[in-house]
């Protein structure tokens, strides 16, 4: 029974082997050839403690050899030693690395399923929706494993039970709509043969002929088998697909398959659920998915451990005491989880001393989503300078500012990744991927070969209505429409002018063009709550002025003072008293109470002009505050990131200034148009510009402590103004 070797292979083994050897001794009690096969396993099971070091598992390990030595002594015979060995790591098995039981970042799929663990009460409830409904809505958030589910979980219990009263069924997956969603289910019903691109083409025409036709060629293939239809990333036919006619026949079409009383034909949409209210474009569709939706949420703590240790023990690899649990810890509460959790975990594999993880591995691929900083600076140190330089334009393509300064993955099409390529001076040429991301949209990859739309239809939509419905349009509305008007009035007479969003024929406005394009930069201080407005003169000198300050090592109340003296000569006694009162004050002019801003109306009957003097020095320097504030930076090693926002005539402007590894300056801006950063440094100034809105970043040497460095950030649609940041750099005691 026991096998001739040193020591069982694993504690699974020795359990084993013990509940054998316990109907054995049951049966034939204290025979010579069991009480023999009893001090072989306690040989073998003593040897086993060289492989084991979880303690909880040798305490195990070790009251299995004690109750068969407390045997051999009722039986009147001499045990064999049978304290366990002590563990020896050089001794513990290695497993190959094509046994890694982690797959990375890709979704699981039907041949990964014994891999797939932590989900067991979402796959339940997933096959008792299955069991009555024809239709399941599978929704969630990014990086939630939605599509993991669904495939790696869902789809194979389904296989292995099969349907009620079927012996066989058809499995049509895997499928995204695409901008041509008619297409893309062409090739997914075309048999697999080399000389299909015919026969895609056909019944791509058929398809979208009529809602019927769906269910039609599913019935020849079939011959009366059921069927699973899944459409991942349902949310294309929404953003890609600009056909509006086109998505209706795809929604009918679905909508016909599960109305069909035989065979029985199931569709599984999977969605984002950013994207789960604008079902109610489609309202048949919306009515049918409110009692079969299942809602897919980030794992908890027990499913995260499940989903590290499960397969762990597939292939024997163990975890030190106590590092499962940290990292569950340290992923619990991100946003996506479940991706960061693979980057971690294919770290750790590639760490493994043989078949064990440590703390000090954990350490080493970086606690939480410092490990995927560290993965991604690893990945990009190992390209060539040339590459650095595209993948650094490419990268900051793909994602932008969202709110609180965080970046935001983007979509691209393949055209402008190549284009961003091309605009890069290097010397060797990009070999672009098949897989990219579209601009619009985030997280959904769409093909090399798709049709992107030229334009997006939401966000005309969203134009149109900010047009006609704000009484303030926002500046990007407000220059869509003059271009658009300036496009007509310039167009030739020959030609077709341009129709606005919302028109359907040529409509004339009385619309005066001679306006004067407002101060770009004014705008931030436009939005500020103060009591009374001031004069634009006055705010233009001010911002002047206080950009110039940003170069000067003073305290904050010559600086408020030096901000004003202009306005007002030869009272610098009164100015530097109203310096002190407005820094104690310390009153807020951005996030001030609607409140607080009324009574504080009720002191400026007559505005600014009717204002006293120190009125006036009170609220000019109230302003200089808001704008010395928002114009610097300080950073030091106790903190290494601040970022700013300055609200500009073409959009928000946004800034982040970071110390990476303790001598490197980094500064991220999201320019709201075309523009550059410069960062001041003498001969080694940092640079960088692009032709449209999006993020820039540039980088310094930082070499000491308690500097200062100029930022000056200029946007070309603004005739090139430019707007001066300082970002200072102080030691840890300062």
């Amino acid at each position: 029974m026991v096998a001739e070797k040193k020591c069982f292979p694993s504690l699974l083994s020795l359990r084993v082997t013990h509940s054998e050897l316990l109907k054995q001794h049951q049966v034939r009690g204290d025979e010579p050839e069991t009480l023999k096969l009893i001090e072989s396993f306690i040989t073998k099971g003593k040897a086993t403690g060289a492989i084991i070091d979880n303690e909880e598992e040798r305490w195990l390990a070790q009251g299995f050899l004690d109750y068969w030595s407390a045997i051999l002594y009722r039986a009147g015979h001499e045990p064999p030693e049978a304290t366990l060995s002590n563990f020896e790591p050089q001794l513990a098995p290695s497993p190959d690395d094509s046994q890694c039981p982690y797959i990375g970042l890709k979704p699981y799929r039907e041949a990964e399923n014994a891999l797939f663990c932590g989900r067991k009460s979402l796959v339940r409830q997933l096959l008792q929706t299955s069991d009555r409904e024809r239709l399941l809505l599978v929704t969630g958030s990014s990086g939630v494993g939605k599509t993991s589910v669904v495939f790696g979980g869902f789809l194979p219990k389904l296989r292995a039970r099969t349907l009620p009263n079927r012996h066989s069924w058809l499995d049509y997956s895997w499928m995204a709509p695409g901008s041509r969603p008619f297409e893309a289910l062409a090739r997914l019903l075309c048999p697999k043969r080399v000389d299909k691109e015919p026969l895609v083409s056909r019944l791509t025409q058929y398809l979208q002929q009529d809602p019927s036709h769906l269910r039609q060629v599913l019935d020849r293939i079939g011959q009366g088998k059921p069927a699973v239809l899944v459409i991942d990333q349902f949310e294309e036919l929404l953003t890609l697909c600009d056909d509006i006619t086109t998505r209706q026949i795809f929604v009918d079409s679905l909508l016909q398959l599960i109305q069909t009383p035989e065979p029985q034909y199931t569709v599984i949409i999977i969605l984002q659920s950013e994207y789960e209210s604008r079902l109610v474009e489609f309202p048949k569709l919306a009515s049918a998915c409110k009692s079969v939706r299942i809602p897919v949420m980030s794992p908890g703590a027990l499913e995260l451990h499940t989903m590290i240790t499960k397969p762990a023990d597939l292939v024997g690899l163990k975890f030190e005491a106590g590092v499962v649990d940290a990292l569950v810890q340290d992923i619990l509460r991100e946003p996506e989880c479940l991706p960061l959790l693979q980057v971690i975990l294919a770290g750790l594999w590639e760490k493994r001393d043989r078949n064990r993880i440590t703390w000090q591995h954990y350490r080493e691929v970086g606690r939480g989503r410092h490990a995927l900083v560290q993965q991604a600076e690893k990945c990009f140190a190992e390209l060539s300078l040339d590459e650095q330089v595209i993948a650094r334009q490419i990268m900051l393509g793909l994602v932008q500012l969202g709110n609180g300064m965080n970046l935001v993955k983007r979509r691209i099409p393949c055209r402008l990744l190549a284009e961003i390529a091309m605009d890069v001076q290097v010397t060797r040429p990009l070999q672009t991927g098949s897989r990219v991301q579209n601009i619009e949209h985030p997280d959904i990859v769409t093909t090399a070969t798709s049709n992107e739309p030229e334009g997006n239809p939401e966000i005309a939509q969203q134009l149109m209505d900010a047009l006609l419905t704000s009484s303030e349009p926002p500046p990007v509305v407000q220059q869509r429409f003059k271009g658009l008007l300036h496009e007509r009035i310039t167009t030739d007479s020959e030609r077709q002018p341009p129709l606005f969003p919302w028109e359907t024929a040529l409509v004339e406005y009385p619309i005066d063009l001679s306006e004067t394009v407002p101060q770009p930069w004014l705008t931030q201080l436009r939005s500020l709550r103060l009591p009374t407005a001031l004069p634009e003169q006055i705010l233009s000198e001010l911002l002047e002025r206080c950009q110039e300050l940003l170069s000067e090592s003073l305290k904050p109340g010559v600086q408020l003072v030096k901000a004003v003296e202009s306005l007002f000569p030869a009272q610098a006694q009164a100015m530097n008293q109203v310096a002190g009162a407005v820094l104690a004050a310390n009153v807020p002019t951005r996030g001030a109470t609607t409140r607080i801003t009324d009574s504080l109306k009720a002191t400026f009957p007559k505005g600014y002009e009717g204002a006293s003097p120190q009125q006036q020095m009170a609220l000019t320097m109230l302003v200089a505050k808001d704008i010395l504030d928002n114009l610097t930076l300080t950073l030091s090693t106790d903190k290494p990131s601040v970022q700013r926002e300055w609200l500009t005539t073409q959009g928000k402007l946004r800034l982040k200034a970071m110390l990476v590894g303790g001598n490197r300056l980094r500064v991220l801006g999201q320019l709201p148009s075309e523009g550059s950063i410069r960062i001041h440094d003498g001969d080694q100034d940092g640079f960088a510009q692009r032709d449209s809105p999006g993020l820039l970043l540039v980088e310094l040497n930082h070499s000491q402590a308690n500097q200062s460095y100029p930022i000056e950030v200029t946007l070309t649609d603004l005739d090139k103004a430019s707007l001066i940041f300082s970002v200072s750099v102080l030691s840890s005691q300062s």
